[in-house]
């Protein structure tokens, strides 16, 4: 979708974070001299590889799209008109939902556009923006993203987000020019599985937290880590939140 837009004058920056099938080789098959192949000897990170991303790149604006996720026809050149008409702004273009054929399902809008309004959420509610499509000038992301957090292993659009949100106007666009897939089959990576009697560490959000639930004393318990791998066992009596009928093999979606 990207090869084929309706406005031509772009670099597409594939990193390849160190995968395991056939990504390289399909991508190898495009003679496209836009597409700009870089690989990672180790897998390091979203944020690592968009930071690769960042360093490759020559042009003056940036747009964010993840691998499964794809562009109308007419994106860039509608992403590129409001960008090149705006000052210090950062574009949220309208998405579109697909199931994992493509077939669209709904839009996903954003209630409030207001940036102040959409913090207050983002701090005491839940992140209500979407990355993919995300646009700015590189000059922007230099000033308020880089060097993104090699250790924000979850949700680090959202502190992307707060970053910008403190810093830049927002603009959304009412165009839904992102397909957005989505796989309902598929499990939200930030859950907990309980085993047994042992324990599983689940992801960090944007604020470094990491959620454990522990078959021997099922509650919700929460540490603020970084880099931090746990090992089996009891964990000290930081609790948040009472679950008091969890039994081992439950689910908790945070």
């Amino acid at each position: 979708s990207v090869l084929n837009q309706s406005f031509e004058d772009f670099e597409l920056i594939i990193v390849d974070d160190c995968s395991t099938d056939d990504n390289v080789a399909e991508i190898n098959k495009f003679k496209d001299p836009r597409i700009k192949l870089i690989r990672h000897e180790f897998n390091r990170g979203i944020n690592a590889a968009i930071n690769t991303a960042f360093e490759n790149a020559s042009g003056k604006y940036l747009l964010l799209l993840a691998g499964d996720d794809s562009l109308e026809s007419n994106a860039l050149e509608i992403i590129v008109k409001e960008l090149d008409n705006a000052d210090y702004i950062v574009l949220y273009p309208g998405i579109m939902r697909t199931d994992i054929n493509g077939k669209k399902i709904e839009p996903l809008n954003i209630v409030s556009k207001d940036r102040f309004e959409i913090l207050n959420t983002i701090f005491m509610n839940r992140n209500c923006l979407f990355s993919p499509g995300m646009s700015m000038r590189k000059d922007i992301f230099a000033k308020y993203l880089y060097p993104l957090d090699n250790s924000m292993c979850l949700h680090q659009d959202t502190q992307m987000h707060v970053k910008l949100l403190l810093n830049v106007e927002p603009k959304f666009l009412d165009t839904n020019l992102i397909l957005y897939r989505f796989d309902d089959n598929v499990g939200n990576i930030s859950t907990v599985h309980i085993e047994g009697n042992g324990l599983k560490r689940c992801g960090m959000n944007a604020f470094g937290t990491s959620a454990i639930v522990t078959a021997e004393s099922p509650r919700i318990q929460l540490l603020l880590v970084k880099d931090l791998d746990f090992e089996e066992g009891i964990l000290p009596d930081t609790t948040w939140n009472g679950c008091d009928n969890l039994e081992p093999g439950a689910v908790v979606t945070l």
